[in-house]
């Protein structure tokens, strides 16, 4: 017989459910048996068991969106951080007198990176912001850089320190020719 209550297999001659302990009731249905003696249950899924099935097919695409998601913001962020021009402008910052003096040390780049970076064999262009911060504060460095013949030139390489009104140039000095 099946229980009624948690549709469970009660075997004959038992008067309780083995799992939630209700009586056995009178002219509950018997189990049915297909040939070569495999049984089966001729009841409905218990709800927790629904319950389950629809947790399951409902956390399967979410888990798997969210590692797609996360692998390709990853390899993003991998790539805007591995790059001349972003490892140029953070070597430049941290090494800026005034920077270390305004943010203290040390001198760290943060996480949300925003911006665009193009390269190919002939060329390339830079576009971005990097968050940095230190014990002292937080500043911005914008870049924005051209690649030629395999040469990064830098037309802007600033930092804008929040709440100051101090903008560094980290480019190097123009030498002037008389």
């Amino acid at each position: 017989m099946i229980c009624r209550h948690c549709s469970v297999l009660i075997l004959p001659g038992s008067n309780f459910c083995p799992r939630c302990g209700k009586p056995a009731e009178q002219g509950q249905a018997p189990l049915a048996f297909a040939g070569a003696g495999n049984a089966s249950i001729a009841a409905a899924p218990s709800r927790r068991s629904l319950r389950k099935l629809i947790l399951l097919l409902v956390l399967i695409p979410v888990v798997l969106m969210t590692t797609c998601v996360g692998a390709v913001l990853g390899g993003l962020f991998y790539a805007m951080r591995n790059n001349e021009p972003y490892e140029h402008a953070l070597r430049r910052a941290r090494e800026n007198p005034q920077l270390r003096e305004a943010l203290g040390e040390p001198i760290e780049a943060g996480w949300w990176i925003s911006g665009s970076i193009s390269t190919d064999s002939t060329g390339g262009t830079a576009k971005l912001a990097i968050p940095i911060s230190g014990p002292k504060g937080r500043a911005r460095i914008y870049v924005d850089a051209t690649r030629r013949a395999g040469r990064w030139e830098y037309t802007q390489l600033q930092v804008g320190v929040a709440g100051q009104d101090l903008n560094v140039d980290l480019r190097e000095p123009q030498i002037k020719l008389q």
